[in-house]
């Protein structure tokens, strides 16, 4: 096997690989409370216990990467809070649509033959969600309120072109509410009930939902995520027009005691301190935005595809151009 080829196969919790060399340098523990974290160069570092060179083989497999799409209508609007026109380029310029042409960006091939994407949808779908394009004619979804998600995709090699087939921005429905600790605890109850081969497994939330705390507050996503890191799973964060104005979508501070419970914030050790009462992470400086925010932040289509492009490079050992 080539050094390229090599790298292609090595998951992002257990080794981080250098195809110049032919070897990986990681954590040997991939359920270790330090963590991966995203560096300044937008690169996931093992963190502490290094464990220097390791042989690559059988101990790296493709890591289980579980898509959490929030589906919630003020996914219709543009990522500056507005609602777009009703026409094929309005509907475009809409995050649903940019979400998904993210997403299917994401996980197509080749990169989906050394990741084993899945994909979540939150809320299920069920009677009285909504199209983009009625949502944007001004109606409202009427379906039950704080409805946990669904597994549309099982994480799988090779499933970019099936998550691609599913998703449609025309006629993927939306709904109300904005159900992120629920959405979370479904990830988590998944993939524990998959942990069958020794893979890393990860979580990435696509979200703008302003609304968690006042139309699903419970259960807290915080503490959520803290069960899903003392579980081995580590959780991503994309904060989609992640403003502080409920319009436009989730405050920056929310998200970056998420990032740094999830075990996946910028510069952890610096950014993230231990809570004393849960024993998890949060932020340092919850309230950093901008270039200083912890998470993967997008404002737009070319910010979204960006901080996805910098996951996937991360996932597969900077093996994609």
């Amino acid at each position: 096997m080539n050094r390229l080829l090599l790298c292609a196969s090595l998951t992002l919790a257990s080794c981080q690989c250098d195809p110049t060399q032919g070897t990986i340098r990681g954590n040997q523990d991939a359920g270790s409370d330090a963590g991966a974290t995203i560096s300044d160069a937008g690169v996931i570092d093992a963190g502490p216990g290094d464990a220097g060179a390791l042989d690559a083989g059988p101990d790296c497999v493709p890591p289980d990467v579980l898509i959490a799409l929030d589906r919630t209508l003020t996914m219709h609007r543009t990522a500056e809070g507005l609602t777009p026109a009703d026409t094929a380029a309005g509907r475009a310029t809409s995050k649903w649509t940019m979400a998904i042409n993210g997403i299917e960006q994401l996980t197509a091939a080749p990169l989906d033959g050394t990741v084993r994407f899945g994909l979540e949808l939150w809320p299920r779908a069920e009677a009285g969600c909504v199209t983009l394009a009625q949502r944007i004619q001004g109606m409202n979804a009427t379906n039950a309120m704080c409805q946990g998600p669904e597994i549309v995709i099982e994480p799988g090699l090779s499933t970019g072109s099936a998550i691609s087939a599913l998703l449609d921005p025309e006629t993927t429905l939306i709904c109300t509410t904005t159900p992120t600790g629920a959405a979370l605890i479904g990830a988590r109850n998944f993939l524990e009930a998959h942990q069958d081969g020794g893979q890393a497994q990860y979580v990435v939330l696509v979200t703008d939902g302003a609304d968690w705390d006042f139309s699903c507050p419970s259960p807290n996503p915080l503490l959520v995520v803290d069960g899903l890191a003392d579980a081995g799973i580590k959780t991503l964060v994309v904060g989609f027009s992640a403003e502080t104005s409920l319009q436009n979508g989730v405050g920056a501070a929310f998200l970056n005691d998420l990032a740094c419970a999830g075990r996946t914030a910028k510069n952890f050790a610096v950014t993230c301190r231990t809570d004393a009462p849960t024993g998890s992470y949060r932020a340092v400086n919850p309230d950093a935005g901008g270039m200083d925010a912890l998470f993967f932040t997008a404002t737009n289509a070319s910010e979204l595809a960006a901080s996805l492009r910098t996951f996937s490079e991360t996932v597969c050992c900077g093996c994609i151009n």
